[in-house]
């Protein structure tokens, strides 16, 4: 039977398809499956086709997106599910390592695993093209995953809440699958959060956008008290008593 590699999304750096996350760089990257990539380009292009070879192409590559931080349970998920490690940069690894996950299910050797993670954002047709033009002479297939919440999509088009649209979508040998996946909180939570904390800032990190008009939801939550925009600090004499800043991370 052909091996099969999964790679899934999110971090920033090397490997197979560079699984920069966030606002890094969204694919390339480098690593020693690059190299092999790019050995197997040069063998095929200077000696027949072996039988190695041929078994080398009945390869499908998986990439599953993720982001910089979230969408941790699918990797936890394929881990188990596979019993195999998943390869993440160095990058994602440590902060894999600030959440007290278990890192025995992760790898820095792009070599040693055939589940890695990629951006999210990595996970379109162009790129996915550009990716299979480099790796065809290993992979026969690739196929890519973006679990969002924003696979459901309205009746007449545009994103939100809807009907779910699973779909295969298939370019030649490259296929996309949208998996109607969320982990954040609802914006009642949210705001239940943040009025708990009451904290000084807060920083988007989805859509940023419009970072100000997310802020503007929770304004009247936050502690205003040493904000020299808002009014309020100067109705109490232009100082208000120090208050411990928070920063809350929200996502929409």
């Amino acid at each position: 039977a052909a091996t099969t590699t999964v790679v899934v999304g999110g971090g920033n750096g090397g490997g197979v398809s560079g699984d920069g996350g966030g606002d890094d760089d969204d694919g390339g990257g480098g690593g020693a499956l690059n190299a092999a990539v790019t050995a197997s380009a040069t063998a095929t292009a200077t000696t027949t086709t072996t039988t190695t070879t041929k078994r080398r192409l009945r390869k499908t590559i998986f990439l599953v997106g993720t982001y910089t931080i979230g969408k941790e349970k699918i990797l936890l998920a394929l881990a188990e599910a596979t019993g195999e490690k998943i390869y993440v940069s160095e990058k994602k690894y440590d902060i894999l390592k600030l959440c007290n996950f278990d890192m025995n299910l992760f790898t820095t050797d792009d070599t040693a695993a055939r589940i890695h993670v990629c951006n999210m954002f990595f996970i379109s047709y162009p790129r996915l093209k550009n990716f299979y033009d480099r790796v065809s002479t290993i992979f026969s297939r690739v196929v890519g995953f973006r679990p969002t919440g924003w696979a459901a999509k309205k009746r007449g088009g545009g994103s939100g809440r809807g009907r779910f649209d699973t779909r295969p979508r298939s370019y030649g040998p490259i296929t996309t699958y949208n998996l109607p996946y969320s982990e954040h909180s609802s914006f009642d939570e949210l705001r239940a959060c943040v009025q708990w904390l009451r904290p000084e800032r807060i920083i988007p990190t989805v859509s940023v956008e419009t970072a100000k008009e997310q802020i503007a939801l929770f304004r009247d939550l936050m502690d205003d008290r040493n904000n020299r925009s808002s009014m309020m600090f100067y109705l109490r004499g232009g100082s208000g008593t120090k208050a411990t800043t928070t920063t809350t991370t929200t996502t929409t």
